[in-house]
């Protein structure tokens, strides 16, 4: 039986709780929470890291004037008797032209080109030389059929001469016939020798023939390489135009023009360094080959001619360039080449001196140490390589890394 007091317990089981869903809702909404603010972290770190790339990609890029950095070779060497200047000159030098006026009908060379002894350069028109050619062979054939008719005829009377001259002695035939064939013996003599020389003369004409047709293909004389344009089909050539010029590398010297009161300081044999100015950092060594027998008048300069020991493959002719030499006996140590930028464009940038090279389209600060001031240049004892290109008065606000664009160099 059911009393109150388990009647009270039960209702107030059934009493629904007003604190509980709160609590528990609580508790559902803080995992969210968490989720909520580490997202919004999130992306304040990510704006935080594009937007200064954003910002750097669309900010414009200053406008810079560059320039190289110069290797430049010293003016002397140590234990140098004489400096000059000049240039590679080739002395074996062939000048291609016909023998006689033609056109050209094929160029087998081009600038540049390296040939060999023999290898055919041009051919030209042969139609005349050959039709000369046809001509005289056939003067030579008729000189030719002379000779042997006249033989024929001197033949014949030396025989009738041996056949008639028992018969004289004899008395059985007249003398003056006979003597009569013995002076036709003689004009038939003489004039199979007058046509043989002039068939000898056909036969010269027929072999100067054959040679103007040979002469048609132009053929290069020596080893060397062509030195301008040559000449191209269709154009006339002529023995007094050259249209083709080979040198023969080999044969390169390095000439320079020396003052008439220095040229004594030279003699042959003395060691020398050659410095090209298309190779700055190369020192090629070489030795006198020859002083000037005589002097320019007008100039008052004696050529002094070099011999490289060491040229390489990669050397032209009129090259420009420096010849240090040393006297009989020395050698010449040649100082190493320097470099060296616009004074502008070396900036202050805390406690160092810099310069900014550029990389593609960054500006990289480069520190550098710099040597003696040359007019508008300064050396650089310390820096960039030669060739790189740096900015020309950077401006105060340019920082390592900022992008640029060249406006000149």
């Amino acid at each position: 039986m059911t009393t109150p007091n388990d009647l009270s317990t039960d209702l107030r089981s059934l009493v629904i709780s007003r604190a509980s869903p709160s609590a528990t809702s609580a508790r559902r909404r803080f995992p969210t929470t968490l989720l909520v603010g580490a997202a919004a972290a999130a992306a304040v770190a990510g704006a935080a890291w594009a937007l200064p790339r954003v910002a750097a990609r669309a900010a414009p890029r200053a406008t810079v004037e560059v320039a190289r950095v110069l290797s430049e070779s010293p003016a002397g060497s140590q234990g140098a008797e004489l400096t000059a200047t000049g240039y590679l000159v080739p002395q074996v030098v062939s000048r291609i032209a016909p023998k006689r006026a033609a056109k050209i009908l094929q160029t087998h060379i081009q600038e540049g080109a390296r040939v060999e002894p023999g290898q055919v350069l041009f051919v030209l028109d042969e139609e005349e030389p050959r039709r000369e050619l046809s001509l005289e062979a056939s003067k030579l054939r008729a000189a030719s059929a002379r000779v042997g008719a006249a033989r024929a005829a001197l033949g014949e009377v030396e025989q009738r001469l041996a056949r008639n001259e028992q018969l004289v002695l004899r008395g059985a035939l007249p003398a003056a016939p006979h003597e009569d064939d013995l002076a036709h013996k003689k004009t038939l003599e003489q004039e199979v020798a007058a046509l043989a020389a002039e068939r000898d003369v056909v036969a010269e004409a027929v072999a100067l023939g054959r040679l103007r047709v040979r002469d048609a293909r132009l053929l290069a004389p020596m080893r060397g390489v062509v030195v301008g344009k040559p000449a191209q089909p269709g154009d006339m050539a002529s023995p007094d135009a050259p249209i083709a010029e080979i040198v023969d590398l080999d044969s390169l010297r390095f000439e320079a023009d020396v003052p008439e009161a220095r040229v004594g300081l030279v003699t042959p044999g003395a060691a020398c360094t050659v410095t090209l100015d298309v190779y700055p950092r190369r020192h090629h060594r070489g030795v006198v080959a020859e002083v000037a027998s005589r002097m320019n008048r007008s100039k008052a300069t004696g050529t002094v001619k070099v011999k490289l020991e060491d040229a390489p493959a990669d050397l032209l002719a009129d090259m420009a360039g420096r010849v240090t030499c040393a006297g009989q006996g020395k050698e010449v140590a040649a100082a190493p080449p320097s470099k060296s930028v616009p004074a502008e464009a070396v900036v202050r940038r805390g406690e160092r001196d810099v310069v900014f090279v550029v990389e593609g389209d960054r500006a990289r600060q480069v520190p550098v140490v710099k040597g003696p001031s040359r007019g508008s240049s300064v050396e650089l004892a310390a820096g960039p390589e030669a060739g790189a290109h740096v900015i020309k008065s950077p401006p105060p606000s340019l920082e390592d890394g900022d992008r640029v664009e060249r406006g000149g160099q």
